[in-house]
C-alpha cells in the first residue's frame, strides 16, 4: 500500500503545491557546515542522522520561513547559550520558493539581529550578494509585483504546524514525570494529587460546557473526536475505538490535554493507556485540522510507536498530502518512515571533515539510510551481495566455516547491480565508523587485480585524485565532499584517500565473473550440467537446467535448481574452497 502512496505522490506536479519551499541553504546558522544546501525535492522529506547533528535546528529554520513565524519560537539565546556573530556574519538562512502566480521561483532570506527588548529578532532583509542572492530586480512585471517590497521579495505566506513528538505528553504524564508536589496533610504523594484532581477532569468530561474549574484550574478546550479521526487512529494504533472525548485544561496545574476512550472493554483516560494513544489522538486531529497547502513539521514521530504503528502513521500522512497538498518535512531515527522513499526524498546529516559541523547529503537510497541509523544491520555482521544465489552461497560458505556464524550475521542482496552497491555503500562508509559492514560483489566488478594503496599516491596527483579513485573502482562516485566542488580542496583530498581505504577494506570479489559461473565450474561434470554445455551463457545455462527439469524457466525454479546443487557441494572442491577463503576474509573484517 506504501508504494501505491508514493508512486501517487510522485505523480504530483510541484506546481501544484502552493508556495512550495524547494530548498533552503545555511550560509551561518547553528552546527550545520556553512552553505550546506538542502534541496526539497519530494513533498515529504526524511531527515536523517544521529543525535545532535542539526535535523530539529533544520526544522527550527524550516518553521521561522513563512511570514509571520519566527525561528526564535524554538532557538533563542541565553546566558549559558548565547547567540552571538561570528566572522560568517550573523546566524541566518535562506530559502527558495514559487509563489502561487509566479512561474519563476524567488529567494528570501531571514537574519538573526540583537535588538533592544528583543535579543532575538529574526528579520526579513533584502538580497545578500555575499551569500550569492540574486539582486533585487530594477523592474518587476505587474503579477512580480505581488510577492516583493521595496527592495526585496516578500517572505513566503504558508500555514505551519511544527509537532515535536518529544514534547508530546499528555497532562497525566507531564504532572507524573515533571510536576512539583506541594504535601499537604491529605495529599502526601503524586497519586494523592492525581486522585484529588480527577475528580474535577471527571466532572469535566460529563459537563456539557467548559464550566467545571478547581479553584482557577480549569479546561479551555473539549470536543468528541469524529468518526474519521476514530477510523484512522484504530487503524495507526490497531485498535477498535468507538469514542473518545478530548479536553485540553490545567487542572493538574500545567496545560495539556486527557482523553476518555471508550472500547470494547468500557472506558479509561490516558493515565492507563499507551504513551503513543493520547499522542496519536491528539497528532492526527492537529493534522487533519491543517489548512490546506500547509508546511507540516514534525519531529520525530516515531516515538512511543511500534514499527507497524510508524507505517500506518506514515500511510496517513501520506494520505493528507495527497488529498490537501501539505508540504512535509519529518526528522527521524526509524527506518520504518524511510523505507520505499524515493533517493531525493532521503536526507543524510553526516559529519563534515573539516570542522565539528554537519554536512548534508541530498539524495540517499533507503538502504544508505538504514546503514547510517545502524537498523540494516541490527548490531551484527552484515555482507552486502548482488542477489539471491550470492545470499545462498555465502549462507552455505558460513555454514562451513562455523554454523554459529550466521546466527550474528545479515547477508543482504541489494537491489540495483554492483555498480549501484558501490556508488552507494562507498559514500555511506566514508561518512563514519562503521565497521560490521562488508560488501561481496560478483568477480567481474573488480575492475584492478591488485589493490591501490592511497599512502603511495604522491601529493602532487591530488588534483587527479577524484580520476584515479573512478578508474579504480570502475564507476563515478559522488563522494560527500565537504570543500565544494574543488577535488584539490584540503578536504576533499581526505574524503577521496578515505575511499581508497574503505574500499579496500571493505568491499571483497568472488572468484569467478558470477555466482552463476562459480557453481556451475564446482559441477562441470555433473550430468545436468553437461546437458547444457553447448550453451555459452551462465545465466542461460540455468534456465535451460531449469526447463529441463521442471519444465519452465520462472525465477523461483531456477533458483530452485541453483540450491539444489549447492546443497550437492560436498566442502573439499578446490574452487569451493577458494570462495571459503573469500568468505573467511570477511568475517574476520573489523
Amino acid at each position: 500500500m506504501s508504494t501505491s502512496k508514493i508512486k501517487n505522490i510522485s505523480s504530483i506536479p510541484i506546481a501544484k503545491f502552493e508556495n512550495y519551499i524547494k530548498k533552503i541553504r545555511f550560509p551561518n546558522y547553528k552546527g550545520i557546515e556553512p552553505n550546506s544546501v538542502l534541496t526539497l525535492d519530494f513533498p515529504f522529506t526524511v531527515i536523517v542522522g544521529t543525535n545532535g547533528c542539526g535535523k530539529t535546528s533544520i526544522l527550527q529554520a524550516l518553521y521561522g520561513c513563512p511570514h509571520g513565524k519566527s525561528t526564535s519560537e524554538h532557538w533563542f539565546s541565553t546566558t549559558l547559550d548565547p547567540i552571538i556573530e561570528s566572522t560568517d556574519g550573523p546566524p541566518r538562512f535562506i530559502y527558495e520558493y514559487q509563489p502561487k502566480g509566479l512561474t519563476r521561483s524567488i529567494e528570501a532570506i531571514k537574519t538573526w539581529r540583537k535588538r533592544e527588548g528583543n535579543p532575538d529578532y529574526w528579520e526579513p532583509a533584502r538580497p545578500r550578494i555575499a551569500d550569492n542572492m540574486e539582486r533585487f530586480p530594477e523592474s518587476l512585471n505587474a503579477k512580480e509585483q505581488l510577492h516583493a517590497s521595496k527592495d526585496r521579495w516578500n517572505q513566503v505566506r504558508k500555514d505551519v504546524t511544527y509537532i515535536s513528538f518529544k514534547a508530546k505528553l499528555s497532562a497525566f504524564d507531564k504532572y507524573m514525570n515533571f510536576g512539583f508536589l506541594t504535601k499537604t496533610k491529605t495529599i502526601k504523594t503524586k497519586q494523592d494529587f492525581i486522585r484529588r484532581r480527577t475528580a474535577t477532569l471527571d466532572k469535566a468530561f460529563k459537563s456539557i460546557d467548559l464550566d467545571v474549574s478547581y479553584n482557577s484550574r480549569k479546561s479551555t478546550r473539549k470536543f468528541e473526536i469524529d468518526s474519521s479521526t476514530l477510523a484512522i487512529c484504530s487503524k495507526i494504533l490497531g485498535k477498535n475505538y468507538a469514542k473518545a472525548v478530548l479536553i485540553e485544561h490545567n487542572y493538574f496545574n500545567n496545560s495539556g490535554i486527557s482523553i476518555k476512550f471508550t472500547n470494547g472493554n468500557g472506558n479509561y483516560s490516558e493515565a492507563v493507556a499507551g504513551s503513543g494513544e493520547v499522542v496519536i489522538f491528539d497528532i492526527v486531529h492537529t493534522i487533519k485540522n491543517a489548512p490546506p497547502q500547509s508546511l507540516i513539521l514534525l519531529d520525530e514521530p516515531e516515538v512511543s510507536l511500534h514499527p507497524g504503528a510508524q507505517l500506518e502513521l506514515r500511510n496517513f500522512i501520506f494520505d493528507e498530502i495527497i488529498k490537501h497538498k501539505h508540504q512535509v518535512v519529518i526528522t527521524t531515527h526509524s527506518p520504518s518512515f524511510v523505507q520505499d522513499l524515493p533517493s531525493q526524498a532521503i536526507k543524510l546529516m553526516v559529519p563534515a571533515t573539516s570542522s565539528n559541523h554537519f554536512s548534508i547529503i541530498n539524495s540517499a537510497t533507503p538502504e544508505q539510510a538504514f546503514i547510517k541509523l545502524g537498523s540494516f544491520t541490527q548490531g551484527k555482521r552484515t555482507i552486502i551481495v548482488e542477489d539471491v544465489l550470492a545470499q545462498f552461497l555465502v549462507e552455505k560458505a558460513i555454514k562451513q566455516i562455523a554454523p554459529d556464524l550466521l546466527q550474528n550475521t545479515e547477508i543482504k542482496p541489494y537491489a540495483g547491480g554492483g555498480e549501484k552497491i558501490k556508488q552507494d555503500i562507498i559514500c555511506v562508509l566514508c561518512e563514519g565508523d562503521i565497521s560490521n559492514v562488508s560488501v561481496l560483489l560478483d568477480g567481474d566488478q573488480k575492475i584492478h587485480k591488485d589493490l591501490i594503496d592511497q599512502s603511495n599516491i604522491p601529493q602532487s596527483q591530488n588534483n587527479s585524485l577524484k580520476k584515479i579513485f573512478s578508474e579504480y573502482v570502475g564507476v563515478t562516485i559522488k563522494l560527500p565532499l565537504n570543500g565544494g566542488n574543488d577535488p584539490c580542496s584540503s578536504e576533499n583530498i581526505v574524503t577521496i584517500r578515505k575511499a581508497f581505504d574503505v574500499y579496500n577494506k571493505n568491499f571483497f570479489f568472488f572468484n569467478r565473473k558470477t555466482p552463476e559461473e562459480l557453481l556451475l565450474e564446482i559441477f562441470q561434470n555433473d550430468p545436468d550440467v553437461l546437458a547444457v554445455s553447448d550453451i555459452n551463457d551462465h545465466k542461460e545455462k540455468f534456465k535451460k537446467i531449469s526447463i529441463n527439469a521442471i519444465g519452465d524457466d520462472k525465477s523461483s525454479n531456477i533458483l530452485h535448481e541453483q540450491r539444489r546443487l549447492i546443497n550437492k557441494i560436498s566442502g573439499g572442491e578446490e574452487l569451493w574452497v577458494d570462495f571459503v577463503n573469500v568468505v573467511q576474509q570477511i568475517m574476520s573484517n573489523s
